[in-house]
């Protein structure tokens, strides 16, 4: 078996201009170079008898890439996202009962939330090892979806799915990361080409890089309290991507209308009796990829929610169990 760790873009969406494989072969224990495709970027594999060989490989790497989003910043995409809170432009609604526009609180209340792109940052790093045979494959992996690589593989490859036998290990922390086939698929291509088992391994930093992130997301939330301190209407507007996209699930996730179930649950389904109640979403995918996280749309939406109801009860007087 050999042990792989790969150079990745910089940025998301580079490419590989050229690359200089001199100085990494020029390393002891290094046995090939080459360049590999993920479903997510390009890179290029160090291949060696131990990890450390194959680090120090890559690191001797020269690399030139091309093209890219370089300018992408928090500051600049917050700045977009509340262009497109104040805009409106292409909003869908996701939940519309009773008439918002026409409730007359006697109050109202008004909060923005954030949250930021976020690693999963597992436990133990992505990683796999492929063994790519003549009439066969076999992986060995910490992976959440071993049907789905399976079929992957078999496509790649040319191959009936059952000859692709998926090993599945302990996930050392998944989180939905490990859904993905980013370093399934880079091993595959390494395997196929040096004819032996081929563990690639990430580092901790090529984890956190990984294009793999919680979506970043902005709500705004505005409430309305009659005179007696009851919560007579709630409106949220959702400016985040969509992650049915981002990970090719579509059908499960997008409905009828086009709004993306992630992007809004926690809050279409507020579980409290308000008459009024309208939750719309607008789309903003600056290219960043957006992933499976546990609870999903959950883990940002009812913090966002649920704080909001919060502020309502402190706005209104009341004790916060109370109120709800």
């Amino acid at each position: 078996m050999l042990t792989a760790v790969v150079a990745r873009a910089p940025v998301i969406g580079a490419k590989i201009d050229k690359f200089d494989a001199k100085k990494a072969m020029a390393i002891k224990g290094v046995k090939k170079v080459m360049p590999v495709q993920s479903n997510v970027s390009a890179g290029v594999a160090v291949i060696a008898d131990t990890f450390w060989n194959a680090k120090k490989g890559r690191d001797a790497l020269n690399i030139t890439w091309k093209g890219g989003n370089s300018s992408l910043s928090t500051a600049g995409m917050e700045k977009d996202m509340m262009g497109l809170m104040a805009s409106g432009k292409g909003v869908l609604v996701a939940r519309n009962d009773g008439n918002v526009d026409s409730a007359k609180p006697a109050k109202t209340i008004e909060a923005v939330y954030e949250a930021p792109y976020l690693a999963h940052a597992c436990m133990e790093p992505m990683n796999c090892v492929v063994w790519v045979k003549k009439n066969e494959v076999e992986v060995w992996g910490p992976t959440q979806a071993p049907g789905v690589n399976q079929f992957v593989v078999s496509g790649m490859l040319k191959m009936k799915p059952e000859q692709i036998k998926v090993n599945t290990t302990f996930l050392g922390g998944g989180f939905g990361r490990r859904f993905g086939q980013d370093f399934i698929v880079e091993a595959v291509q390494m395997s196929a080409a040096v004819g032996k088992p081929v563990k690639v391994v990430y580092t901790r930093e090529d984890d956190t890089r990984g294009y793999h992130y919680r979506a970043m997301s902005i709500t705004k939330m505005t409430g309305g309290l009659d005179g007696d301190g009851n919560a007579v209407s709630i409106y949220g507007r959702a400016v985040t991507d969509s992650l049915a996209t981002g990970t090719g699930a579509e059908p499960a996730l997008i409905r009828k209308d086009g709004v993306d179930t992630t992007a809004v649950e926690g809050l279409v389904d507020i579980p409290y009796s308000v008459p009024n109640v309208k939750i719309d979403w607008v789309k903003y995918a600056p290219g960043v990829r957006t992933w499976f996280w546990r609870s999903v749309g959950n883990s940002q939406n009812y913090f966002f929610s649920e704080s909001f109801i919060d502020e309502m009860a402190h706005a209104a007087g009341k004790d916060p169990y109370e109120f709800r």
